[in-house]
């Protein structure tokens, strides 16, 4: 048995559980490890089953010990993958892929995880219909122009020494090439920092949209998979909002260095996203 430990907000849930997916689809006996949402919550805990009324499979107490004391000793003695260290976050590790037994700890942030298993994500990952009117009638909108979302996370990025708030430059240059690219966009933008937003941003012909909050916010990821192009933050939670946008032209605007403590990427963007050059 190989039982993954789930943390983090939905963007890194939807990771996790889209490693399942594949390990599932290979065959492997996986099971869910969801300890760390009895400790304390993530944003709005654990939310895969509320959001997309998923059936998984988790580990109980007992399996949970003896797996990852399995896991480490895996680690220690073979140097398998146990646990996503710093440094290795957003490099894909194809050994991963290969466990059928132990404990594995990390959020596995590349699509390449994933990539034989995409239908299956996909459909794992199907948002149920709205019925708010506000989000109603924002996606008819959405869905009647040349939507373009916007995605600016600030808040917990400007906290407890993270700095990793993306710049305006950013913002500004992004939507200055999608104004070069696309006839008449119109764009929707949503951010924990609204008044940031309207503050620094220049977007002409823009919604600004500000009513899914706490256990409702996923509503703004879903409301961004529906625009034709996707202008997103160095965050999860945007990055599978432009993953499920099925539109085939789409433009996907992403910023060159995801983090300020690396250069680049790694491995988490697809290759057809365009990178524009950022600071934080």
């Amino acid at each position: 048995m190989l039982i993954l430990h789930f943390s983090g907000g939905l963007g890194n849930q939807m990771f996790e559980y889209a490693l399942y997916c594949t390990l599932q689809q290979n065959g492997v006996h996986v099971k869910i490890d969801l300890s760390h949402y009895n400790k304390q919550k993530t944003h709005n805990g654990y939310e895969l089953e509320r959001i997309f009324n998923l059936q998984a499979v988790y580990a109980n107490k007992a399996e949970r010990t003896f797996f990852k004391w399995l896991g480490k000793l895996q680690s220690k003695l073979f140097g398998t993958a146990y646990k996503e260290r710093p440094e290795d976050q957003y490099f894909f590790h194809e050994n991963v892929l290969q466990l059928k037994n132990g404990f594995l700890k990390g959020y596995w942030q590349s699509d390449k995880y994933f990539i034989n298993a995409g239908q299956k994500v996909k459909q794992a990952f199907t948002f149920p219909t709205p019925k708010q009117e506000k989000n109603l009638a924002v996606l008819e909108i959405i869905n009647a122009s040349q939507s373009v979302s916007i995605h600016i996370r600030r808040g917990d990025y400007l906290i407890d020494g993270r700095n990793c708030a993306l710049s305006a430059d950013y913002w500004n240059k992004a939507i200055a090439y999608i104004n070069q690219q696309i006839p008449e966009p119109v764009f929707f933008v949503f951010s924990d920092d609204l008044v940031w937003a309207k503050d620094n941003l220049q977007i002409l012909n823009s919604q600004y949209i500000d009513w899914n909050k706490a256990e409702d916010s996923y509503w703004d990821m879903f409301l961004m998979s529906k625009c034709k192009h996707n202008i997103i933050a160095n965050s999860s939670f945007s990055w599978w909002a432009a993953w499920l946008n099925d539109h085939k032209n789409k433009l996907v605007i992403c910023p060159q260095n995801w983090m300020p403590h690396f250069d680049g990427t790694r491995d988490l963007v697809p290759k057809t996203w365009i990178k524009i050059q950022n600071s934080f």
